[in-house]
């Protein structure tokens, strides 16, 4: 059976009763900080302009846009909720992809199309994220990271709306397969400033919905898509991995969300969580707000990961104060307005209040200095071995192929991105614990060519402990004031990431909920979704949460 197959399979036989509990409530939290996402960037220029530009081809229809509660065709609802919510870089992510703007946007809109349950759009949801995850795992090493992985909307789209539609597993792979033959691709220049961005997971979403609708009337499309020598893998990857398209069922990628509490990038937020940890602490102790004219110097220690996507954010030029968009990939642009604002707010990146602070932004960043960390990086690597068995990993990929890797991406991004002779000698002093895991990987890979036909079971995904995951997004800041006293705050895991209590997370993205849909909607429509949202599907139907959460 091709990889196209298996997916259809799993997601034509997945039930609601079948997903844990766990994971449920994962989705549950995903839906709610996705619609506070979406009434954020709704009060925003971009989420106007993109408002605007649906009004004028959008037709009447039963799927709602929110929050303004216009009804209208299913393609036209799920182009402006997929591109509202990721319009101001406030999603929310789970380790190998940025799905949550395709599983909640699609899963909603056709539910409520067909009048279906709101636990079989929470279903499809989860659907959708299993299998975005595991796409965007077998390409992580290749031109495209997170967001810009938009081609596993495609998939996930494509998932969602079968499962909704109650398509048949055959209907489904086909569904798949169509909505993959002709893949997005996104181009840095495009998605790290201009407003073009809000398109990334937008029109994706659309041509997974059709390809569904399509595969519903009896189209066919490529089901060897993924694993052709010129099909999916091959295209989006500079070293394919296809074992990672295993373990539905068995782990769950669900598990893994981290939710943003500031609108930016997922690299940023640890960076902020210290910053303004650290602004606390000094008016804490002092009794008196820290006043930003008093910071003599920004040192930010973090993770190869935040450094390189802060060089990103420079493509095309340098950083601009007054583009919102620029600022979600800056690290001293991040934590300018947190020193200024003591938050980082949707509301201060309206065009009024940048233009107001721009010279104050500006004077702050300059004092930002961003350093890599290796001991932090090394964190981040130990973590993701641990989870992703990195032994079992190594066993699946050929040595040649890896250093190809290395090659390919210094041409693609003109950086190291972390590939460096010197990076790896790096880890391979400094980090024990990952090279014993690096060494046993390679005598694993050895071992797998000596013994031909007798090969050790390969790489499952659902031998992996995804529930137990951290997120190691860890930066250290350190304040150094002109009297030249020093204040360090390090921060391992973001606010609302896994490795937090589970009631935390919960407090924080009802938190985003309130203070996103609050100035739309009314104080009783508000207290009413959070009051249900504990056990949403099972209260309410897509009807009423759409009356709920829009005006």
């Amino acid at each position: 059976m091709t990889i196209v197959g298996e997916l259809a399979q799993w997601v034509h036989g997945l039930d609601y009763d079948q997903i844990p509990e766990r994971v449920r409530e994962k989705a549950r939290l995903q839906l709610l900080s996705v619609l506070g996402a979406i009434h954020a960037s709704a009060r925003h220029e971009l989420g106007q302009k993109t408002l605007r530009a649906v009004e004028s081809w959008a037709g009447d229809g039963p799927c709602t846009i929110i929050p303004t509660g216009r009804k209208v065709d299913l393609l036209s609802a799920v182009w402006a909720n997929a591109a509202l919510s990721l319009a101001l870089d406030y999603d929310d992510y789970l380790l190998f992809g940025h799905t949550c703007h395709s599983a909640v946007a699609v899963s909603l809109a056709v539910a409520e199309r067909e009048r279906q349950s709101l636990k079989l759009a929470l279903t499809a949801q989860v659907a959708a994220n299993e299998i975005e995850g595991r796409l965007g795992a077998a390409v992580s090493l290749g031109p495209h990271n997170g967001q810009t992985w938009s081609h596993i909307h495609l998939a996930g789209a494509a998932a969602a709306a079968a499962k909704v539609l109650d398509l048949s597993a055959d209907q489904t792979a086909h569904a798949l397969a169509i909505a993959l033959y002709q893949p997005t691709y996104v181009l840095i220049p495009g998605f790290m400033g201009p407003d073009s961005k809000a398109t990334t997971a937008a029109t994706p979403s659309v041509t997974g919905v059709q390809a569904a609708l399509f595969a519903a009337a009896g189209a066919t499309g490529p089901l060897d898509v993924i694993e052709h020598p010129q099909g999916y893998l091959a295209r989006f990857s500079y070293l394919p991995m296809p074992f990672f398209i295993s373990g539905l069922g068995r782990s769950w990628v669900t598990d893994t969300l981290a939710f943003k509490i500031y609108p930016g990038c997922a690299y940023i937020d640890t960076t902020v969580d210290a910053t303004l940890a650290l602004r606390s602490e000094y008016e804490e102790e002092t009794g008196r707000p820290l006043d930003p004219a008093d910071v003599a110097d920004i040192l930010v220690e973090a993770t190869v990961l935040t450094v390189e996507m802060d060089k990103l954010s420079k493509t095309g030029g340098s950083f601009d104060p007054l583009n919102p968009v620029s600022i979600n990939f800056s690290i001293p642009g991040n934590v300018a307005l947190a020193l200024l604002t003591g938050r980082l707010s949707t509301d201060d990146l309206g065009p009024e209040q940048l233009r107001e602070r721009k010279a104050a932004i500006e004077e702050l960043s300059r004092k930002v200095r961003l350093a890599h960390d290796w001991p932090l990086t090394i964190g981040f690597l130990e973590t993701m071995g641990s989870t992703l068995k990195l032994r079992e990993v190594l066993g699946e990929i050929k040595l040649k192929d890896l250093i190809g890797v290395r090659r390919r991406a210094q041409e693609q991004y003109r950086s190291s991105l972390g590939f460096s002779w010197n990076d790896f000698r790096a880890v391979w002093t400094q980090a024990p614990e990952l090279r014993s895991r690096l060494w046993s990987g390679l005598k694993r890979r050895v071992e797998n060519l000596a013994l031909g036909g007798g090969r050790r079971p390969g790489f499952d995904l659902g031998r992996c402990p995804l529930d137990a995951f951290r997120m190691p997004f860890a930066a250290r800041v350190t304040l150094t004031l002109k009297g030249g006293r020093s204040l360090t705050r390090l921060q391992e895991i973001p606010l609302a990431g896994p490795g937090h209590p589970l009631a935390q997370t919960q407090e924080l993205v009802r938190e985003k909920y309130a203070r996103e849909a609050g100035p739309t909607l009314d104080d009783k429509k508000v207290a009413a979704l959070l009051k249900l949202a504990p056990a949403l599907e099972a209260k309410i139907s897509v009807k009423k949460l759409m009356e709920l959460c829009c005006r």
